[in-house]
């Protein structure tokens, strides 16, 4: 812009003007720091005030009205009132706060044409939810149960079957006969410390007596610097 031009310009120029030097200033000290061991066109940096840059989403902006895909709609737009622009989601801050948390064992209700009903017939099955905003409890109508589901065949101190496998090979038979291509797969730890012959023996008869497809094995290995290391003697060859 010549000085004759400024001369005449209104104060809202002057002030624009200011305004964009202080920018490029901006963008020169950010170019400063960012060519270190960056790969990037630093000489012919992309910038967003450069009139080919605007031109350039003007001419998109018209293809995308004739192509009819441009509507108007409210949205709300994030706004910081001390950099006197719009702020991107990923910019955003918010102030963590604490809310309630509660488990929530909800009595499964007997249906005959639910196999797990049938194999449980004689039990109250439960269950259980995890929620953070408890205050809507009252307001719930079901509880979706994820296609992935995870069922222990151990449990206790000393991870002992008590008799689960039986009721889990009813489960997996009663799943197959409704999706014959359904897939169960299982995760063993085998060579615990402390594992006895017989132990090690009903784990591969719960493997094959269940016929599962997949399998994920751990051995349990006394490996110096971990905690397993710790907690028993690895008597296992």
């Amino acid at each position: 812009m010549s000085l004759s031009r400024l001369q005449q310009a209104p104060a809202e120029a002057y002030v624009s003007i200011h305004v964009l030097v202080q920018m490029l200033r901006v963008v020169v000290e950010q170019v400063k720091d960012l060519d270190l061991g960056v790969m990037g066109q630093f000489d012919d940096p992309y910038i967003t005030m450069h009139p080919q840059y605007e031109t350039a989403v003007l001419e998109v902006f018209a293809r995308l009205v004739e192509q009819g895909v441009v509507y108007k709609q409210l949205k709300p737009v994030h706004w910081s009132i001390e950099n006197r622009t719009a702020l991107a989601d990923a910019e955003l801050e918010y102030e963590d706060r604490q809310d309630p948390s509660i488990y929530v064992a909800l009595p499964v209700v007997p249906d005959s044409a639910n196999p797990i009903s049938d194999v449980f017939r004689d039990e109250t099955l439960f269950l259980v939810i995890w929620t953070t905003t408890p205050w809507t409890l009252p307001a719930n109508e079901a509880v979706a149960i994820c296609r992935k589901a995870k069922v222990f065949l151990q449990e206790g101190y000393m991870m002992k079957f008590h008799g689960a496998h039986v009721k889990i090979k009813e489960l997996i038979d009663a799943g197959r006969e409704l999706v014959p291509r359904i897939t169960f797969a299982s995760d063993f730890i085998v060579g615990f410390c402390g594992e006895t012959d017989a132990e090690f023996a009903e784990s591969a008869a719960v493997i094959e007596r269940c016929g599962f497809k997949n399998i994920f094995c751990f051995k349990y290995s006394q490996r110096p610097g971990t905690v397993a290391a710790k907690r028993a003697d690895d008597d296992i060859p």
